[in-house]
């Protein structure tokens, strides 16, 4: 997230990339970096490749608990709310933030992440 804003982009551009939407215009005009003022943060820590992760390991506590709730398995885009820490309600109901693997990759962009659940689907 940090390269986000650090960028010399467009930040409501960068952030929309982030988040895997490709339409958003480039400039808005209204963010500090379309008015000429570009942060600079230190770099972030590298982080290791999500391929280097077991999924089952990751997310089999959360699977089980949704499919014993719900009687089906979560969907990919449920999973990658999970494992970047994005609660929604049913998240409550499941005690998802008590789950082994909630918000354990919420330093990874999130369409990253969704695509490497989808991957491993």
């Amino acid at each position: 997230m940090l390269e986000v804003f650090s960028s010399d982009q467009c930040l409501t551009h960068r952030l929309a990339r982030y988040f895997g939407d490709y339409n958003a215009p480039e400039q808005c005009g209204h963010c500090s970096v379309c008015h000429g003022q570009i942060a600079h943060l230190p770099q972030p820590p590298a982080l290791e490749p999500l391929d280097n992760r077991d999924f089952q390991q990751v997310c089999g506590d959360f699977i089980h608990k949704h499919q014993d709730f719900t009687g089906q398995p979560p969907s990919a885009e449920c999973l990658t709310r999970f494992l970047c820490g994005i609660s929604v309600p049913l998240f409550t109901r499941l005690k998802a933030r008590a789950t082994s693997g909630f918000a354990l990759l919420e330093d990874y962009p999130y369409a990253q992440v969704r695509a490497w659940v989808q991957a491993m689907l």
